[in-house]
């Protein structure tokens, strides 16, 4: 009986054995074709038993895990064709080169050819010495001229790996052509400014000006991009009665040369053979700005350069996409924004963005200002402080009195200023980053100065008021280069960033000062007065 009982309880164990061998060798085979996303994981734990001495089964086995998005696209098929063990060999291979040119971030190699605005030579030349030494192995070569000049070389057959253009007329043209491959993005913008020589022989105040007699002024060839810019200004211009009757038409018999590029025009100005031309706001650079006159162009007559940039269809495209990124990424548009360009407009400004940004709206029209000046506002919120100025009235004897909120005054030159001076208990060390107030007054038509005697301009106070009463009188001898020419800001930003509502929106700066009495901190008000010539 006892016997009876153990061969039952063998034949029951065996039995057990063989029900639970059967699905092992099934599952394999009935699991990985009906489950793709499963199969990256189930077929290493069935790859393991049969080899796991090998070294190369560890690495196997860890590559559908490491691979997330990427192994299932061939571990499913591999497990279709082979069960098993023998699957893993097979799929593993064709998996690791994947893995191997995953680093898209790697340095690049080989010349990589840029055709460039000529506006944009200093900037790249500038990004182009960290690019190096991020990328020790490539090499940029630089294309500098007109836009309409480069595409046209693109589209007759010139080689480039990318193209960088003041304006998109230039970037539609080199993509109508072919030479460019990629999608173009737009990585800055800039302003008009009128320049004249340091002596200003002509006495230009603005660009009414232009259209005076005798006057000798300077443009570039219209199919240039400044060219166009600079003609659809003065159409503006034109339009408006206070520039007179048949003000392009004077303008255009004062022109005594167009040339190919902007820095042609800059070049005529600093060497006298022009009176005045309209450039870009960053073409006087620091090696020629102390040779020029700068004066704003209004903004009804503004026309914003827009500089898209695109990979070219040329021999280096990874070089070429790697420099696109290096311009659009954050230490480009650094190195854009220490030249004096603007930023990108946000995607939400673009025209194609119009019609979703209102859908998501509910249709309604986009909120004053639109998303550009509400990302550029954010940093500053309203705040409930009664002494804080949002905006800095510029009164008095200026051609244009206006007011200038923190976006308007960072479209002026800027300049960064170290300064250090006592106030309350101790000394304060701070940063400030800002335009001159005689930029500012440029743009607000130009200071108005009385010549009714010799130097009759000194007698000329600028009187700075806080939103809390508080004044600083200064003299115009300290702000005119001729004289004192002291570098005072008109600061929007403190240790870069922007200040406070204590601070209000933008502070007095007043470099070698020891006392911080003239860092007015809450400026509302800017007034140039002339008290008259003393009386007899």
């Amino acid at each position: 009986m006892l016997a009876r009982s153990r061969l039952f309880a063998a034949l029951i164990a065996l039995a057990l054995l063989a029900a639970c061998a059967s699905p092992s060798t099934s599952q394999p085979a009935a699991s990985a074709p009906t489950s793709p996303a499963a199969a990256p994981t189930s077929a290493p734990a069935q790859a393991k038993p049969a080899v796991a001495p090998p070294p190369t089964s560890a690495s196997t086995a860890a590559q559908p895990t490491s691979q997330a998005g990427a192994a299932p696209t061939t571990a499913p098929a591999a497990a279709a064709t082979t069960t098993g063990a023998a699957a893993k060999p097979t799929a593993a291979p064709a998996a690791q080169p994947t893995a191997v040119a995953k680093p898209a971030a790697a340095p690049v190699s080989g010349e990589i050819v840029v055709f460039a605005a000529s506006s944009l030579t200093d900037v790249f030349q500038d990004m182009a010495t960290a690019f190096q030494q991020a990328n020790p192995n490539a090499k940029l070569t630089f294309n500098f001229g007109a836009s309409s000049q480069l595409a046209t070389q693109l589209g007759q057959g010139a080689s480039a790996d990318v193209f960088a253009s003041a304006d998109t007329v230039q970037m539609d043209n080199a993509k109508k052509s072919g030479a460019v491959t990629g999608q173009d993005r737009v990585f800055a913008g800039n302003r008009l400014v009128l320049i004249t020589p340091k002596d200003n022989p002509a006495q230009i105040t603005g660009v009414k000006d232009l259209a005076n007699d005798g006057v000798k002024f300077v443009t570039a060839q219209p199919s240039v991009p400044i060219g166009t810019y600079t003609a659809q200004m003065l159409d503006k211009a034109n339009a408006d009665p206070a520039y007179g009757a048949g003000f392009k038409d004077k303008v255009a018999a004062n022109t005594v040369s167009q040339e190919d590029n902007v820095r042609q025009v800059v070049s005529k100005v600093q060497l006298g053979e022009a009176d005045a031309a309209i450039v870009y706001s960053t073409d006087p650079t620091p090696q020629v700005r102390d040779q020029l006159n700068i004066i704003q162009v209004p903004d009804p007559l503004q026309t914003l350069a827009s500089y898209p940039i695109a990979v070219a269809k040329g021999n280096n495209s990874t070089g070429g996409e790697a420099f696109v990124s290096y311009v659009l990424g954050p230490d480009g548009q650094a190195t854009l924004a220490k030249w004096g360009f603007l930023p990108p407009p946000p995607p939400q400004a673009s025209a194609s963005a119009q019609p979703t940004a209102g859908a998501a709206n509910g249709g309604q029209p986009p909120a004053a200002g639109g998303a550009a000046a509400q990302t550029a506002n954010a940093p500053i919120p309203s705040v409930a402080s009664a002494t804080f100025a949002p905006e800095v009235a510029i009164k008095g004897l200026v051609g244009n009195p206006r007011s200038f909120t923190r976006d308007d005054l960072m479209q002026l030159p800027a300049e960064t200023v170290n300064v250090s001076f006592l106030a309350g208990q101790g000394t304060t060390q701070a940063s400030f980053t800002g335009t001159r107030l005689l930029n500012v007054f440029d743009a607000a038509g130009g200071a108005k100065l009385p010549t009714d005697g010799n130097n009759a301009k000194l007698r000329v106070t600028v009187m700075v008021t806080g939103a809390d009463g508080y004044q600083v009188a200064l003299g115009w001898g300290e702000l005119d280069p001729e004289f004192g020419g002291a570098p005072i800001l008109l600061a929007y930003s403190q240790d870069d960033k922007p200040m406070g509502d204590k601070q209000g929106m933008a502070r007095l700066v007043v470099p070698g000062d020891k006392r911080g009495g003239r860092y007015v901190s809450t400026v509302k008000s800017i007034e140039i007065r002339d008290p008259g010539p003393a009386q007899p």
